[in-house]
């Protein structure tokens, strides 16, 4: 693989609760292939989704603390660059461009540069326009779940986040009538939005009942969509990651889910369809047969801010 210009060389874009993290964590072991430490760095969503602007920097910030936390337990002796890196991605004009070249600067040369954002399947289309045009010959993989069952471990999520083991009727109701719910389900839009803005040697399309049946086939597809060698699986590498709770969904919620969503499946099988070889299609639901320098004072202030969680 050549160095490429722009400032990343690939992306993962969704969908969200479709295995992303899983891959993130997959990728990011191998030498070549460099990923910031913080998943999801939402840079493009940040710009083009204003409501993402609202907990965007909190997300941020966040994920920089855990990898502060992470680095200050096992480092010996510590990397001082290291940890400027990561206060400089929290604190230095996020969300510029600036930044997110800079966020990229420590790849080794010749390494894969690698954005793993859910959050980007649901960019408007002057959004993936230009994350395809800072980034010239980027490749992106789309994983798509069934839209039901994703929108199911969304909401599950959501009841975790509030701490609802029993949610009631309401709760259901309240979740199901949510907007980004309708947001991230809606696979027309996202494909669309995408097969517009890349051609389709740039784009592939995936089903994450892959990551649920075969594990292995799905990263030899990922990675050598990438341009990637072989290399070995680790022991777990396809333990599951960030498993969601097990909150057993009423009836009429899934007959809800099931009518709404009945176009957005539709769509993701046609994509499947047209993006897949016949024996890697699989079975979609219902009547679908588709397969360092010193940190200084100030500093050494913000990163222990960082670190306990201030900010």
């Amino acid at each position: 693989m050549t160095d490429r210009p722009g400032m990343v060389d690939a992306m993962v874009i969704g969908a969200q609760k479709a295995g992303t993290t899983w891959l993130w964590e997959a990728l990011r072991r191998r030498a070549d292939v460099f990923t910031p430490p913080v998943k999801e760095l939402h840079h493009y969503d940040h710009r083009h989704i204003p409501a993402n602007r609202a907990w965007t920097h909190r997300h941020l910030r966040r994920g920089v603390r855990q990898a502060l936390r992470w680095h200050v337990n096992r480092a010996n002796p510590f990397d001082r660059d290291w940890i400027d890196y990561l206060v400089d991605l929290a604190d230095r004009a996020p969300f510029t461009q600036g930044w997110y070249a800079r966020a990229f600067a420590r790849a080794p040369a010749g390494a894969l540069r690698l954005d793993v954002t859910p959050e980007y399947a649901s960019l408007p289309p002057e959004g993936a326009a230009e994350a395809v045009a800072d980034n010239p010959g980027l490749k992106v993989v789309h994983v798509l779940r069934d839209p039901v069952d994703r929108a199911l471990s969304q909401v599950r999520m959501g009841f975790a986040r509030r701490k609802l083991a029993a949610p009631g009727r309401e709760d259901w109701a309240q979740a199901l009538a949510d907007p980004d719910l309708a947001d991230r389900s809606d696979y027309a839009r996202h494909l669309a939005t995408w097969g517009a803005a890349l051609p389709p040697d740039r784009i592939l399309r995936l089903n994450f009942s892959m990551l649920r049946d075969d594990p292995a086939a799905l990263l030899d597809r990922v990675e050598g969509f990438f341009e990637l060698p072989p290399a070995a699986r680790p022991a777990g590498f396809a333990d599951a990651v960030h498993a969601g709770p097990r909150i057993e969904a009423p009836a009429w919620v899934r007959a809800d889910l099931d009518a709404r969503l009945a176009p957005q499946r539709a769509a993701m099988a046609r994509a499947l369809a047209a993006a897949q070889p016949p024996r890697l299609r699989t079975d979609l639901g219902p009547g679908l047969d588709l397969a360092p320098s010193p940190a200084t004072p100030s500093r050494a202030g913000q990163i222990l801010s960082l670190v306990r969680g201030r900010g």
